[in-house]
C-alpha cells in the first residue's frame, strides 16, 4: 500500500479489498488508513471516499446497474464505485473534473476497452444517481436493508425512521471530551480547532485539524468520545467513597468518564488530595484478554484514584474467583454493564455494520445481554445500582431485555429507562438503571 502515489490507486485497491471480503471493513480501516496511508497527503480523501461508499453502497450499486447491464470484474467495479463515491461528495461544478481524473487514471490502471467502459459509465453517473434518488426505494436511496427499515418503522414510525436513515448517512463528527474543571489552560491553546457542542465539556473537531490536536490525547484529561456513551453514567452520577465495577469496559471510555465524574466531585469537596489513596473508592474495569491492551492504556491515565484492570471472559469464566485472587471485592456499590449489541445506534460511525446484521444477530445479542444481567446483578450491594446500556436502538435489545430481567429479579427496581435515538450531535443508545432493594 505504501507504494501508491495517488489516491485513485489507493482507494480503488481498498474498495477492491472490501468487495472481496466485506466482513473486514473495520480491519481495512485500521490497517490501511492508520498504518499505510497515515503519512500520505491523500490519507484524508481516501478515508472519506471509502466511508462514503459504505454509507451509499446500495445507492451506488443500483445507479451503476442502471447504466451497466453486465457486471465488470472486481478491479474495474471497485474503481467505478470509488469514482461514484467521490461524485456523491463533490459539488456539481466540480464533478466534470472528478470524472476526468478517474477516467485518466483508468487509462493507466486498466486495459483500453475497460478504460473506455469506465468513461462511458462515469459520464452518466450523476444522472443515474439522481434517478435512483428520485424513483428508488428507501432501501436503495439510504442504503439500508429493507428488513431493518421495516423493523424500525414498526418500532418508531415512518417519520422517525426516515430521520434515523438520514442521520445514519451523515459523516460522523469527532468529539473530544475534556474532564470537567481540569486542563482549561491546556485546552485554550487548541480551542480554535474546535466547535463547542450542545453537551458540556464536549467539543467537535473542525475538519482538517487532526494533526494539530492529536497530541491532546496524551493528556489524561482528554478523550475521544461520543456524548451518547456518557448518558448512562450521568444517570448513575458516580461519587467518591464508593466502589464501581465496569464490565465489557474496553476501550475504557466509560471507565474514564466514571473516574472523571468522581474526581469532579472530589474537587468540589476539596478532597482531591486524599482521593488517590481513598480506601473507600475503587474502580475495577473488566474485559476479555484480547481487548485489554487499549483498556490498560486508557486506565493508566487514571492516576488520581484507585483503578484496576482485570481480564475475564464474562460469558465463560468465573469473575468472582478472579476478583478474589486479586484481593478485590465481589460486591460493588454500582455495576455497569455495557453489553455487546447489534450497534444499530452507531451506524453513522460503523456504516458497514448495517449490511452484516441480521434479525438472528439481534436475537442472539439479546440472549447474551440477559445472561450478563442475570449473572452480574449478583455483584451489586444491597441498595446499590445496576446500570445496563447498549449502543443499540432496538427494542428487543433494550426495553425487552430490561423487562425480562425485572420479571425474573424482583430484588431490583427500575429508576431510569430510555432508548436515545440518534441526533445531530450524538449516537443512539439504550440506558436502563436499576436499584437493588
Amino acid at each position: 500500500m505504501e507504494g501508491f502515489s495517488s489516491y485513485y490507486a489507493a482507494v480503488s485497491k481498498v474498495i477492491e479489498m472490501y468487495n472481496t471480503n466485506p466482513s473486514k471493513a473495520d480491519e481495512i480501516m485500521s490497517e490501511q488508513f492508520s498504518l499505510y496511508f497515515h503519512k500520505k497527503p491523500f490519507h484524508g480523501v481516501c478515508q472519506f471516499i471509502f466511508l462514503t461508499l459504505l454509507r451509499n453502497k446500495f445507492l451506488i450499486e443500483c445507479s451503476i446497474g442502471k447504466i451497466a447491464k453486465k457486471k465488470p470484474r472486481k478491479k474495474v467495479e471497485s474503481l467505478i464505485e470509488a469514482a461514484f463515491a467521490e461524485i456523491i461528495i463533490s459539488e456539481d461544478e466540480k464533478i466534470p473534473k472528478v470524472i476526468h481524473g478517474w477516467v485518466e487514471f483508468a487509462k493507466t490502471y486498466l486495459s483500453k476497452p475497460e478504460a473506455n467502459f469506465v468513461n462511458a459509465v462515469l459520464r452518466k453517473a450523476k444522472f443515474a444517481l439522481n434517478e435512483t434518488i428520485k424513483t428508488g426505494s428507501l432501501s436503495q436511496i439510504y442504503s439500508f436493508p429493507q428488513w431493518l427499515i421495516d423493523r424500525w418503522t414498526d418500532q418508531f414510525g415512518g417519520e422517525t425512521t426516515l430521520q434515523i436513515l438520514k442521520l445514519s448517512n451523515k459523516p460522523s463528527e469527532v468529539f473530544f471530551r475534556k474532564a470537567e474543571g481540569f486542563s482549561d489552560s491546556t485546552f485554550s491553546k487548541y480551542s480554535q480547532f474546535f466547535t463547542p457542542s450542545k453537551f458540556d465539556n464536549f467539543y467537535i473537531l473542525k475538519s482538517g485539524n487532526w494533526n494539530k490536536v492529536k497530541e491532546l490525547l496524551s493528556e489524561p484529561d482528554f478523550y475521544i468520545q461520543d456524548p451518547s456513551t456518557t448518558f448512562a453514567i450521568d444517570v448513575l452520577n458516580p461519587k467518591p467513597g464508593k466502589t464501581y465495577l465496569d464490565l465489557c469496559a474496553s476501550p475504557g471510555g466509560k471507565s474514564r468518564y466514571i473516574a472523571d465524574k468522581i474526581r469532579s466531585w472530589a474537587k468540589k469537596e476539596n478532597s482531591l488530595d486524599i482521593l488517590k489513596n481513598d480506601k473507600e473508592t475503587l474502580l475495577v474495569s473488566v474485559d476479555v484478554e484480547k481487548r485489554l491492551r487499549l483498556l490498560k492504556q486508557n486506565i493508566s491515565k487514571i492516576d488520581f484514584l484507585p483503578a484496576r484492570v482485570l481480564a475475564c471472559d464474562l460469558l465463560n469464566e468465573n469473575l468472582s474467583q478472579k476478583l478474589s485472587e486479586q484481593n478485590l471485592p465481589t460486591k460493588f456499590d454500582a455495576v455497569f454493564i455495557d453489553a455487546p449489541c447489534s450497534n444499530t445506534g452507531v451506524l453513522r460511525r460503523r456504516p458497514d455494520a448495517r449490511y452484516r446484521i441480521t434479525p438472528d444477530d439481534i436475537k442472539n445479542c439479546s440472549k447474551k445481554q440477559l445472561f450478563l444481567l442475570r449473572e452480574y446483578c449478583k455483584y451489586v450491594k444491597d441498595g446499590g445500582m445496576l446500570v445496563y446500556s447498549t449502543c443499540s436502538i432496538d427494542n428487543e435489545e433494550n426495553q425487552q431485555v430490561a423487562q425480562d430481567f425485572l420479571e425474573e429479579n424482583h430484588t431490583f427496581e427500575p429508576i431510569f429507562s430510555k432508548t436515545f435515538l440518534p441526533e445531530d450531535e450524538n449516537d443512539g443508545c439504550g440506558v436502563f438503571v436499576f436499584v437493588k432493594k
